[in-house]
Parts: structure tokens; C-alpha cells; sequence
């Protein structure tokens, strides 16, 4: 079977995310986000199709489905609650990278500020705005979400690279230094 040795919660999350966002190659990304590295047959991570083929493979498990079908009907299942956490996550993290394309950083309170704005078209369970709720009072609670989802995709809040001012003779041995790897290469 497919990606037999992927535990089977992270396979029902990662279909469950592939249902509600219509998107495999987003499901496989949460695979591949869980810190643990799986042995993954032959699969090309660069084509939607051949991945949405290899996530496909895990429904021959009937109780994936029975546990897919079930985290679909009630919010409250704990699969769907992270599902739904990885899906906000992801369209917050779009969100700063695409205000940092315009060249705009974004704050820790406005990514927040957010990713609240982003639950509230959604329906969510009990657990999630209780967090949501505590993300808007609790510094500490804040302060860890900003750490995960620093952790999570690889993000830079609040701040650019300055650029530093070179010198010429700092600036001339960058390009030999250049130049000199360029010859033994």
C-alpha cells in the first residue's frame, strides 16, 4: 500500500485536508511538515497529479474512510481540528508572504489580527475559539503562535534583510572570491 509506514492520523489529516481545500499537494505538505521523515515510494512531490494519485492510494483502508467520513460530519473530531488549523494556517502564511512580496512586513499582532478574521468565515469547534479567545488577551499565547507558525512554514515577521553599504575593497573581494571558486569549478 502507499506510504503504508505514514501513521494513519497524519494519512486521515492529510485527506481530510485534501477534501476541504481541494488541493492534494497541499495535504502531502502537511505529511511532509511532521517533523518525522517517511519512506515515501516513488512519488513526484512537483506534480499534482502523481500526488494526488499517491494520497488517493491511502482510501483502500476502510477505516481511513470510516475515520475521514466521520471527522467531515462533527467539528469537534480532533482530525478535523487540526485539518482546519493547517488549512487557516496556510492561508495566513499566504497572506504574509504576499504582503512581503509587496514589500510590507507584517507584525506578529497583525498576523493575529488576521488569522481571527480569517476563523470567523468559518465554522469551528468549541476547542478553537477558546484559543481564538485566549489569542486575544494571553501574551503567552501569543507569543507561541508566532513561534509555531515560525517554525511550521519557515517565516520572517516584522523584519527585512538590511542591506549594508559595501566598500569598494570589500566589494572587489567579493568578486575575486567569486571568481577564484568559479575557476575550480
Amino acid at each position: 500500500m502507499a506510504g503504508s509506514n505514514v501513521p494513519k492520523p497524519v494519512r486521515i489529516t492529510c485527506l481530510l485536508i485534501w477534501l476541504l481545500s481541494g488541493k492534494a499537494d497541499l495535504g502531502m505538505s502537511y505529511v511532509l511538515s511532521r517533523r518525522t521523515q517517511y519512506e515515501l515510494d516513488e512519488v513526484d512531490l512537483l506534480s499534482p497529479e502523481s500526488v494526488a494519485l499517491y494520497v488517493a492510494g491511502w482510501l483502500g483502508d476502510a477505516s481511513v474512510i470510516v475515520a475521514v467520513h466521520a471527522a467531515l460530519a462533527a467539528l469537534d473530531n480532533n482530525h478535523r481540528t487540526v485539518a482546519d488549523e493547517f488549512l487557516m494556517h496556510s492561508l495566513l502564511v499566504e497572506f504574509v508572504i504576499r504582503q512581503n512580496q509587496k514589500g510590507v512586513a507584517v507584525d506578529l499582532t497583525t498576523a493575529i489580527a488576521k488569522y481571527i478574521r480569517l476563523w470567523m468565515f468559518r465554522p469551528m469547534a468549541d476547542k478553537v475559539k477558546q484559543r481564538l479567545a485566549k489569542l486575544v488577551w494571553h501574551r503567552g499565547a501569543r507569543r507561541s503562535f508566532g513561534v509555531n507558525l515560525r517554525r511550521e512554514w519557515a517565516l520572517c515577521f516584522n523584519n527585512f534583510a538590511a542591506s549594508r553599504d559595501l566598500t569598494m575593497i570589500q566589494i572587489r573581494a567579493k568578486v575575486s572570491q567569486c571568481c577564484n571558486l568559479c575557476w575550480y569549478v
